[in-house]
């Protein structure tokens, strides 16, 4: 596959996009941009939660999905797409909480990039259904396909 995206950030401006697919009866799929954190944020987000409480650390979190994230199409109750602030990133349920976090801080890849081909895409959900089935991580079954290719 190739990719747009850069083994590293060249500077504040730069923002990546991709999808998180959707889990059927926990949340919709999620195509959003966002910036990545760069090392600093990084290692002052590990700083600040090493003696926080998990709601502090959950606080700190949505603040820093707040300000990396440049858009996204989540929606509310009406089917508006939610405005991207502290207090709505509070809100979204776990699981994709966390995959978001993942992803904006460099840790995880989104499920789809954008500018993949529908095969890519379908390799990417066959990963995602077999990882939940043999309960795997994702990057492990996506590993374990490659390596089959």
């Amino acid at each position: 596959m190739e990719s747009d995206v850069l083994a590293f950030i060249p500077d504040d401006g730069y923002t990546e996009s991709g999808t998180i697919i959707g889990m059927p009866g926990l949340y919709p799929t999620v195509n959003f941009s966002w910036r990545p954190m760069l090392q600093e944020q990084l290692v002052a987000y590990y700083k600040a939660v090493e003696k926080a409480s998990t709601w502090q650390t959950r606080q700190i979190v949505a603040k820093l999905l707040a300000e990396h994230i440049v858009s996204w199409d989540i929606k509310d109750k009406k089917e508006q797409v939610m405005e991207i602030k502290t207090a709505r990133c509070l809100r979204i349920k776990d699981k994709l909480f966390t995959r978001l976090f993942g992803i904006v801080s460099g840790q995880e890849a989104p499920d789809v990039q954008s500018g993949q081909t529908d095969d890519e895409i379908e390799a990417a959900a066959s990963d995602l259904l077999k990882a939940a089935t043999v309960d795997l991580p994702v990057a492990v079954v996506r590993e374990e396909r490659e390596v089959k290719n």
